[in-house]
């Protein structure tokens, strides 16, 4: 039966497998349902036909049920390669009710032919904001004619890309939103898929089309952080800095309604004016890939922009211009030895990096280290799944698995013991020049007294806490409500290390230790373990 004029289409976001990056245990106290909103399927949403009928279910926010599936015409998913087995069973329950699936995003544009995507209706590989491309795709459609594999032409301009359907999101469900200003980055590290997927020229939508996807979440109610999803907000400096005056103009005539984060490279550090512009236009935090402390390691990872610098100081240096540091750092180049564990953690804690995502080396599709080290034979038949927290399928160069895994495990327990992370949250406030601050809303005032009791009271690290959070009372009362935002991501962080990543550790070294035996009995075998 041919499809209606009018297509009913089922958006649906796939549920996110808990990480350090889920923050479902700090979720809890301001009582929201997920961390981010899935911009990837309302940006779609806003890209094809408006008198088509839209419907999202976002499954980390309610069950997706058969009837939603019964009545759309058409099922649309995305995901990144993390979401690769939710978006199977999505698949697989698409074709066993009678409805086509149509699957994008990340996960398909770096894995198109994944056993996970056997039964998709329909593979789209890359963007959609070619309007000649989306015309055809329409097109076929209509004619009910959906072929198997759609390939967009590469890195389309964002010049017209429309104002996502932000109206199709119950905003009260998130704990921030996101909005995207540029794809792409300059950079051209050996590790990163996005340089693959998005290109090294970043593309920037205009100062006008992201000052109307702010009013768009302005007018939605929504008044909290927004995360600025670039791939490299600096991609562009020029253009970067364009935007800073009239962004600032508009936070400041809405009474600063939005807090905004970033991502960034450390080039930052050398823009004070830059810096200077976001903290004065609303942003207080960006999150960096420092990667490692290790020369040897940012060289090999052609990492360059991190070479030839203080890290330490350039971490504090955009602190004292306003910016709070995430750091994302990783274990195992071929370069890391077994000195490289301590060396890690003592730099986080130089650097006073609260936030700190320290996982392992992962060579993942279609990167230029994976395609090295297929060459050197040096990759495991474990297929990444996006957890960056287990452990890689890189075979390591200078470190046995087994001092990988039990250097990888004393990292986390340091850097995440109660006493080391408060302890760094209280320098980087120390360190920190706030700019214009937002109003605290409702659901995190409400996430106070939840603080003091579950963390004040009942915590076993209660001692740590408040040691901290009486501090910012009395000395830094201005950064109070970032205080507040530490301490509960710490409830997070102190769940994930020691119930979850921590337990696996051990497990994945007890496995090893068995194997060594075996093999130590049969030297001919030589035996990888991926956990």
């Amino acid at each position: 039966m041919p499809f209606s004029p009018i297509l009913r289409v089922l958006l649906v976001q796939p549920c996110t497998p808990d990480s350090y990056w889920s923050f479902y245990t700090a979720i809890k106290y301001t009582q929201v349902k997920a961390v981010m909103p899935p911009l990837s399927l309302i940006t779609v949403a806003a890209l094809l036909p408006q008198h088509w009928q839209f419907r999202l279910v976002d499954e980390n926010i309610q069950k997706l049920t058969d009837d939603h599936i019964r009545t759309c015409d058409v099922v649309f998913i995305s995901g990144m390669i993390i979401h690769r087995a939710a978006i199977q069973v999505v698949v697989e329950r698409c074709q066993r009710l009678g409805k086509p699936s149509v699957v994008g995003g990340p996960f398909v544009t770096s894995l198109p032919e994944a056993p996970e995507l056997t039964l998709a209706t329909s593979r789209v590989i890359g963007e959609l904001e070619d309007q000649e491309f989306l015309a055809s795709l329409v097109d076929d459609f209509h004619r009910a004619s959906i072929a198997p594999i759609y390939r967009a032409p590469a890195q389309p301009s964002l010049a017209e890309a429309p104002v996502p359907r932000f109206d199709l999101l119950n905003v009260e469900d998130y704990n921030s939103m996101a909005v995207q200003m540029s794809r792409g980055c300059p950079q051209r590290c050996e590790f990163c898929d996005i340089i693959v997927m998005y290109g090294r020229k970043p593309r920037y939508k205009t100062t006008k089309q992201v000052l109307a996807e702010l009013e768009a979440l302005y007018q939605t109610g929504f008044r909290g952080n927004v995360f600025v999803v670039d791939d490299n907000f600096i991609g562009n400096v020029k253009l970067v800095e364009q935007l800073m005056e009239p962004l600032q103009a508009w936070q400041a005539e809405r009474g600063y309604p939005f807090g905004l984060y970033t991502e960034a490279d450390l080039r930052l550090a050398k823009m004070p004016q830059l810096m200077d512009n976001m903290t004065a236009a609303g942003f207080f935090a960006v999150f960096m890939g420092i990667e490692s402390p290790s020369t040897a390691a940012l060289k090999e990872a052609m990492k360059f922009q991190n070479t030839g610098i203080n890290l330490v100081e350039s971490v504090g240096e955009i602190r004292r211009h306003g910016l709070m540091v995430y750091g994302g750092f990783i274990l195992g180049f071929d370069s890391d030895t077994a000195d490289c564990f301590d060396a890690m953690a003592e730099f986080v804690e130089a650097a006073a990096i609260d936030f700190a995502m320290v996982g392992t080396l992962i060579a993942l599709a279609g990167t230029p280290l994976e395609a090295r080290l297929k060459r050197e034979g040096r990759l495991t038949s474990e297929e990444a799944d996006g957890d960056q927290f287990k452990l890689t399928n890189v075979i390591p160069l200078q470190l046995t698995q087994l001092e990988l895994v039990r250097g990888y495990r004393r990292v986390l327990e340091r850097l995440y013991s109660p006493k080391q992370y408060f302890d760094r949250a209280l320098r980087a406030i120390q360190g920190w020049k706030p700019g214009p601050a937002r109003k605290t809303n409702r659901r995190e005032l409400g996430a106070v007294p939840r603080s003091f009791l579950k963390q004040g009271v009942w915590a076993p690290y209660r001692r740590e806490y408040w040691k901290f959070m009486g501090w910012v009372l009395k000395n830094r009362p201005d950064a109070l409500a970032r205080a507040f935002a530490m301490a509960i991501s710490y409830a997070h962080f102190h769940y994930y290390t020691n119930g979850v990543v921590v337990p696996r550790l051990r497990r994945a070294e007890e496995e090893l230790l068995r194997q060594a035996l075996l093999s130590s009995a049969r030297p001919e075998q030589k035996i990888h373990l991926v956990v």
